[in-house]
């Protein structure tokens, strides 16, 4: 499976996308707030997951170093720019 496309294997994920697709071509009123909300949950849900993977994986007890440490440059990378989009 590509890595990138990991995070859609969650169905918070999904339904998040799902929300800024009705928000992109959605009706004229309500299609800011639908592609602002599904933007903040896919953050949010990226943010959750890079900080929880090394214990999926490695079983590890959490430890908010750890997951800093771990992290790759391309996920801060892409919060800063997912960030600025919002």
């Amino acid at each position: 499976m590509v890595t990138g496309l990991i995070i859609l294997e969650n169905p918070i994920a999904i339904s998040a996308v799902i929300l800024i697709f009705f928000g992109v071509f959605g009706k004229k009123e309500i299609c800011n707030i639908l592609s602002l909300c599904g933007s903040v949950i896919l953050i949010f849900n990226e943010i959750i997951y890079s900080l929880f993977w090394y214990v999926m994986t490695r079983k590890e007890p959490f430890n908010f170093s750890n997951s800093i440490s771990y992290a790759k440059s391309g996920f801060y990378i892409g919060l800063i720019i997912s960030f600025k989009f919002l």
